[in-house]
Protein backbone atom coordinates (compact mmCIF):
# COMPACT_ATOMS: atom_id res chain seq x y z
CA UNK A 1 0.00 0.00 0.00
CA UNK A 2 1.21 3.52 -0.40
CA UNK A 3 -0.63 5.00 2.02
CA UNK A 4 -1.68 2.48 5.00
CA UNK A 5 -5.10 3.54 5.12
CA UNK A 6 -7.84 3.12 1.91
CA UNK A 7 -8.38 6.55 0.36
CA UNK A 8 -12.00 7.89 1.08
CA UNK A 9 -11.54 11.41 -0.82
CA UNK A 10 -10.51 12.00 -4.39
CA UNK A 11 -7.48 13.63 -2.98
CA UNK A 12 -6.57 10.95 -1.26
CA UNK A 13 -7.50 8.76 -4.30
CA UNK A 14 -4.16 11.34 -6.22
CA UNK A 15 -2.26 11.29 -2.88
CA UNK A 16 -2.10 7.35 -2.80
CA UNK A 17 -1.15 7.54 -6.91
CA UNK A 18 1.46 9.60 -6.05
CA UNK A 19 3.15 8.06 -3.27
CA UNK A 20 3.27 5.09 -5.52
CA UNK A 21 4.81 6.77 -8.25
CA UNK A 22 7.43 8.16 -6.01
CA UNK A 23 8.25 5.39 -3.88
CA UNK A 24 9.66 3.63 -6.79
CA UNK A 25 11.86 6.38 -7.37
CA UNK A 26 12.74 6.27 -3.84
CA UNK A 27 13.50 2.58 -3.73
CA UNK A 28 16.32 3.02 -6.48
CA UNK A 29 18.00 6.05 -5.11
CA UNK A 30 18.42 4.25 -1.67
CA UNK A 31 20.87 1.81 -3.34
CA UNK A 32 22.99 5.07 -4.11
CA UNK A 33 26.46 4.97 -1.43
CA UNK A 34 24.90 8.25 -0.53
CA UNK A 35 20.77 8.13 -0.65
CA UNK A 36 19.09 11.32 -1.99
CA UNK A 37 16.26 10.94 1.02
CA UNK A 38 15.30 8.84 3.93
CA UNK A 39 11.91 8.41 3.84
CA UNK A 40 8.47 8.73 1.58
CA UNK A 41 5.34 8.94 2.44
CA UNK A 42 3.35 11.75 2.66
CA UNK A 43 2.68 14.60 5.05
CA UNK A 44 0.63 17.70 6.18
CA UNK A 45 1.68 20.84 3.45
CA UNK A 46 0.59 24.31 6.12
CA UNK A 47 1.17 26.43 2.51
CA UNK A 48 -1.77 24.48 0.55
CA UNK A 49 -3.50 23.12 3.53
CA UNK A 50 -3.97 19.38 2.51
CA UNK A 51 -1.89 16.24 2.31
CA UNK A 52 0.67 16.53 -0.16
CA UNK A 53 3.76 13.39 -1.30
CA UNK A 54 6.36 13.48 0.72
CA UNK A 55 10.37 13.30 1.28
CA UNK A 56 12.87 13.33 4.04
CA UNK A 57 15.54 14.35 2.08
CA UNK A 58 19.25 14.15 2.83
CA UNK A 59 21.07 16.77 4.66
CA UNK A 60 24.66 15.91 3.13
CA UNK A 61 22.72 17.22 0.02
CA UNK A 62 20.48 20.12 0.34
CA UNK A 63 19.67 22.95 2.74
CA UNK A 64 16.50 24.88 3.86
CA UNK A 65 17.16 28.59 3.75
CA UNK A 66 18.20 29.71 7.48
CA UNK A 67 14.67 31.96 7.50
CA UNK A 68 12.58 29.06 6.84
CA UNK A 69 14.09 27.75 9.88
CA UNK A 70 13.62 30.33 12.22
CA UNK A 71 10.02 29.48 13.22
CA UNK A 72 11.29 27.29 15.70
CA UNK A 73 9.19 24.10 14.04
CA UNK A 74 10.15 21.83 11.40
CA UNK A 75 7.51 21.51 8.26
CA UNK A 76 6.96 20.27 4.89
CA UNK A 77 7.59 22.82 2.73
CA UNK A 78 7.86 22.74 -1.58
CA UNK A 79 10.70 21.09 -3.16
CA UNK A 80 11.33 24.08 -5.51
CA UNK A 81 11.97 26.18 -1.72
CA UNK A 82 15.12 23.96 -1.16
CA UNK A 83 18.57 24.34 -1.99
CA UNK A 84 19.01 22.56 -4.61
CA UNK A 85 15.37 20.84 -4.79
CA UNK A 86 14.64 22.42 -7.99
CA UNK A 87 17.41 19.86 -9.43
CA UNK A 88 15.88 17.48 -7.78
CA UNK A 89 12.27 17.73 -9.31
CA UNK A 90 13.81 16.91 -12.82
CA UNK A 91 14.43 13.70 -11.15
CA UNK A 92 11.33 12.90 -9.83
CA UNK A 93 8.02 10.92 -11.40
CA UNK A 94 5.55 13.06 -12.91
CA UNK A 95 3.22 13.82 -9.91
CA UNK A 96 -0.77 15.60 -10.06
CA UNK A 97 -0.13 17.15 -6.08
CA UNK A 98 3.32 19.20 -5.65
CA UNK A 99 6.19 17.08 -3.44
CA UNK A 100 6.75 18.29 -0.50
CA UNK A 101 9.94 17.65 1.64
CA UNK A 102 12.19 17.77 4.99
CA UNK A 103 15.96 17.97 5.19
CA UNK A 104 17.01 15.81 7.93
CA UNK A 105 19.75 13.65 8.99
CA UNK A 106 20.65 10.43 8.64
CA UNK A 107 17.48 8.50 10.80
CA UNK A 108 19.36 6.56 14.39
CA UNK A 109 17.47 4.32 16.22
CA UNK A 110 16.17 5.74 19.65
CA UNK A 111 17.42 2.99 21.64
CA UNK A 112 20.37 4.41 23.75
CA UNK A 113 22.86 2.69 26.05
CA UNK A 114 22.35 2.55 29.95
CA UNK A 115 25.38 4.96 31.39
CA UNK A 116 22.79 7.62 29.63
CA UNK A 117 20.54 6.78 32.45
CA UNK A 118 22.48 7.78 35.33
CA UNK A 119 21.21 11.32 34.84
CA UNK A 120 17.04 10.47 35.23
CA UNK A 121 16.91 7.24 37.13
CA UNK A 122 15.49 9.76 39.92
CA UNK A 123 12.94 10.22 37.64
CA UNK A 124 12.41 7.49 35.23
CA UNK A 125 12.33 3.83 35.40
CA UNK A 126 13.78 2.54 31.58
CA UNK A 127 13.63 -1.41 30.54
CA UNK A 128 17.02 -2.79 29.71
CA UNK A 129 18.40 -5.49 27.94
CA UNK A 130 20.37 -7.07 30.38
CA UNK A 131 22.62 -8.75 27.35
CA UNK A 132 23.82 -5.51 25.55
CA UNK A 133 22.35 -2.70 28.11
CA UNK A 134 20.45 -0.97 25.66
CA UNK A 135 17.68 1.11 27.19
CA UNK A 136 14.33 1.21 25.99
CA UNK A 137 10.33 2.49 27.02
CA UNK A 138 8.08 -0.76 28.28
CA UNK A 139 5.15 0.89 26.20
CA UNK A 140 1.50 -0.73 26.24
CA UNK A 141 -0.06 -3.51 26.97
CA UNK A 142 -0.83 -7.15 25.24
CA UNK A 143 -2.51 -9.98 25.30
CA UNK A 144 -0.97 -13.09 24.68
CA UNK A 145 -3.84 -15.12 23.40
CA UNK A 146 -2.19 -18.99 23.60
CA UNK A 147 -1.36 -18.68 27.04
CA UNK A 148 -3.87 -15.65 28.10
CA UNK A 149 -0.86 -13.78 29.99
CA UNK A 150 -0.03 -10.28 29.28
CA UNK A 151 3.14 -9.09 27.72
CA UNK A 152 4.45 -5.47 27.05
CA UNK A 153 4.79 -4.21 23.84
CA UNK A 154 8.14 -2.22 23.25
CA UNK A 155 10.58 -1.52 20.19
CA UNK A 156 12.47 -4.76 18.94
CA UNK A 157 15.94 -2.60 18.16
CA UNK A 158 16.16 -2.30 21.78
CA UNK A 159 16.70 -6.66 21.90
CA UNK A 160 19.36 -6.67 19.17
CA UNK A 161 19.27 -10.75 19.96
CA UNK A 162 15.83 -11.60 19.81
CA UNK A 163 13.85 -13.88 21.04
CA UNK A 164 14.80 -15.12 24.43
CA UNK A 165 16.53 -11.78 25.17
CA UNK A 166 16.41 -11.22 29.23
CA UNK A 167 14.65 -8.11 30.22
CA UNK A 168 15.29 -5.74 33.57
CA UNK A 169 13.36 -2.87 34.68
CA UNK A 170 15.71 -0.31 36.73
CA UNK A 171 13.72 0.96 39.54
CA UNK A 172 14.52 4.03 41.32
CA UNK A 173 14.79 4.21 44.84
CA UNK A 174 15.72 6.93 47.78
CA UNK A 175 18.85 9.22 47.39
CA UNK A 176 19.44 9.08 43.58
CA UNK A 177 20.17 5.03 44.16
CA UNK A 178 18.82 2.57 41.71
CA UNK A 179 18.55 -1.04 41.48
CA UNK A 180 18.03 -3.80 38.51
CA UNK A 181 15.19 -6.34 38.97
CA UNK A 182 14.25 -9.26 36.76
CA UNK A 183 11.26 -8.13 34.55
CA UNK A 184 10.77 -11.03 31.78
CA UNK A 185 11.81 -11.88 28.32
CA UNK A 186 11.78 -11.11 25.10
CA UNK A 187 9.01 -13.46 24.02
CA UNK A 188 8.01 -11.97 20.06
CA UNK A 189 10.44 -10.54 18.18
CA UNK A 190 10.76 -8.33 14.82
CA UNK A 191 13.63 -5.47 13.94
CA UNK A 192 15.11 -4.36 10.68
CA UNK A 193 18.40 -6.10 9.29
CA UNK A 194 18.76 -5.10 5.93
CA UNK A 195 17.77 -3.54 2.73
CA UNK A 196 13.99 -4.08 3.03
CA UNK A 197 11.85 -1.67 5.30
CA UNK A 198 10.54 -4.08 8.31
CA UNK A 199 8.23 -3.57 11.56
CA UNK A 200 10.00 -2.86 14.81
CA UNK A 201 8.49 -4.36 17.73
CA UNK A 202 8.93 -6.84 20.69
CA UNK A 203 6.48 -8.39 23.01
CA UNK A 204 8.14 -8.62 27.03
CA UNK A 205 6.92 -11.57 28.85
CA UNK A 206 6.59 -10.87 32.71
CA UNK A 207 8.03 -13.01 34.82
CA UNK A 208 5.48 -11.66 37.44
CA UNK A 209 1.59 -11.99 36.38
CA UNK A 210 0.61 -8.93 38.21
CA UNK A 211 3.39 -6.42 37.16
CA UNK A 212 1.52 -4.95 34.28
CA UNK A 213 -1.84 -4.34 36.59
CA UNK A 214 -1.03 -0.46 36.68
CA UNK A 215 -1.78 0.23 33.11
CA UNK A 216 -5.11 -0.40 31.20
CA UNK A 217 -5.62 -1.94 27.49
CA UNK A 218 -5.58 0.08 24.31
CA UNK A 219 -8.97 0.45 22.91
CA UNK A 220 -8.77 3.18 20.00
CA UNK A 221 -5.94 2.82 16.93
CA UNK A 222 -5.61 6.00 15.24
CA UNK A 223 -6.51 4.54 11.48
CA UNK A 224 -5.58 7.54 9.30
CA UNK A 225 -4.04 11.33 8.42
CA UNK A 226 -6.06 13.48 7.84
CA UNK A 227 -4.61 16.78 9.64
CA UNK A 228 -2.19 17.94 12.32
CA UNK A 229 -2.61 16.72 15.74
CA UNK A 230 -1.53 17.52 18.93
CA UNK A 231 0.41 14.21 20.11
CA UNK A 232 1.24 13.09 24.25
CA UNK A 233 3.50 10.74 24.87
CA UNK A 234 5.53 8.64 28.02
CA UNK A 235 9.19 7.90 27.19
CA UNK A 236 11.20 6.56 29.76
CA UNK A 237 14.01 9.24 29.79
CA UNK A 238 11.62 12.12 28.78
CA UNK A 239 8.84 11.44 30.97
CA UNK A 240 5.31 12.69 30.34
CA UNK A 241 5.20 14.84 27.34
CA UNK A 242 1.85 16.94 26.59
CA UNK A 243 2.47 19.74 25.14
CA UNK A 244 5.26 19.50 22.81
CA UNK A 245 4.39 17.44 19.68
CA UNK A 246 2.23 17.28 16.75
CA UNK A 247 1.49 14.45 13.89
CA UNK A 248 2.41 15.81 11.01
CA UNK A 249 3.41 13.62 8.37
CA UNK A 250 3.41 9.74 7.64
CA UNK A 251 6.01 7.37 5.66
CA UNK A 252 4.96 4.23 4.57
CA UNK A 253 8.68 3.82 4.59
CA UNK A 254 11.84 5.11 5.63
CA UNK A 255 14.65 4.84 7.41
CA UNK A 256 19.13 4.51 6.61
CA UNK A 257 21.63 1.38 6.19
CA UNK A 258 19.88 -1.86 7.48
CA UNK A 259 17.85 0.01 9.85
CA UNK A 260 14.94 0.90 7.31
CA UNK A 261 11.02 0.86 9.09
CA UNK A 262 7.48 0.16 7.52
CA UNK A 263 4.19 2.92 8.26
CA UNK A 264 5.74 5.97 10.49
CA UNK A 265 3.99 8.60 11.70
CA UNK A 266 6.41 11.38 11.89
CA UNK A 267 6.37 13.53 14.78
CA UNK A 268 7.65 17.25 15.57
CA UNK A 269 9.21 19.67 17.02
CA UNK A 270 12.00 19.65 19.07
CA UNK A 271 13.39 17.11 21.64
CA UNK A 272 10.18 15.80 22.37
CA UNK A 273 11.67 12.16 23.18
CA UNK A 274 15.14 10.98 23.49
CA UNK A 275 17.79 8.12 22.96
CA UNK A 276 16.21 5.56 25.81
CA UNK A 277 12.73 5.89 24.82
CA UNK A 278 12.64 3.46 22.28
CA UNK A 279 9.20 1.94 22.69
CA UNK A 280 7.25 4.98 24.15
CA UNK A 281 3.77 4.67 23.41
CA UNK A 282 2.67 7.84 21.37
CA UNK A 283 -1.60 8.88 21.40
CA UNK A 284 -3.30 12.06 20.02
CA UNK A 285 -4.70 14.40 22.58
CA UNK A 286 -8.12 12.43 22.41
CA UNK A 287 -6.75 9.10 23.34
CA UNK A 288 -6.15 7.50 19.81
CA UNK A 289 -3.22 5.07 20.10
CA UNK A 290 -0.71 6.14 17.12
CA UNK A 291 1.86 3.51 18.09
CA UNK A 292 5.68 3.17 19.38
CA UNK A 293 8.85 5.68 19.14
CA UNK A 294 11.67 4.05 17.16
CA UNK A 295 13.64 6.80 15.79
CA UNK A 296 14.83 10.48 15.02
CA UNK A 297 16.64 12.67 12.71
CA UNK A 298 17.86 16.19 13.05
CA UNK A 299 16.24 18.64 10.97
CA UNK A 300 18.83 21.62 12.18
CA UNK A 301 21.54 21.20 14.82
CA UNK A 302 21.81 24.95 15.77
CA UNK A 303 18.41 25.59 16.57
CA UNK A 304 17.78 21.45 18.32
CA UNK A 305 15.20 21.25 16.02
CA UNK A 306 14.44 17.43 15.70
CA UNK A 307 11.63 14.90 14.16
CA UNK A 308 10.52 11.47 15.60
CA UNK A 309 9.27 8.23 13.92
CA UNK A 310 6.46 6.44 15.22
CA UNK A 311 5.79 2.73 13.49
CA UNK A 312 1.55 2.69 13.09
CA UNK A 313 -0.13 0.39 15.74
CA UNK A 314 -2.72 -0.27 13.12
CA UNK A 315 -1.02 -1.68 10.80
CA UNK A 316 1.80 -3.64 13.06
CA UNK A 317 -1.65 -5.30 14.47
CA UNK A 318 -2.79 -6.49 11.57
CA UNK A 319 0.66 -7.27 9.55
CA UNK A 320 2.63 -8.33 13.08
CA UNK A 321 0.43 -9.17 16.33
CA UNK A 322 -2.20 -10.97 14.80
CA UNK A 323 1.19 -13.46 13.29
CA UNK A 324 2.06 -13.53 16.86
CA UNK A 325 -1.40 -14.33 18.10
CA UNK A 326 -1.36 -11.10 20.71
CA UNK A 327 -3.88 -8.42 20.24
CA UNK A 328 -3.89 -5.27 22.41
Amino acid sequence: MNVWWTPRTELEGSLAADVARLRGWFREQALRERPIAWGVGSAWSFLDNHLAPFLLLNEELFRVPQALLEAGFPVAIPVELIEGGAGLISQLPRLGIRVHAMVVSRPQPSSGSEDLLDRYVAFRDPIICKQTGELGTAAVKVLLDDTDQVGLLTAGHVFPKGVGSPVEQKQRRFLGLARRVELGYVSHHVAPSGADPAWDAAVITLSKPGASAWSRPITNLLRRFEEVVPVVSYGALSGVVSNAAVLQGALVEGGAGETRWNNCWMLAPVGVLTKGDSGAAVFTRKGDFLGLFVGTSWVDRKTNLLTHYVQDAHSLQEEVLSRWKCHF
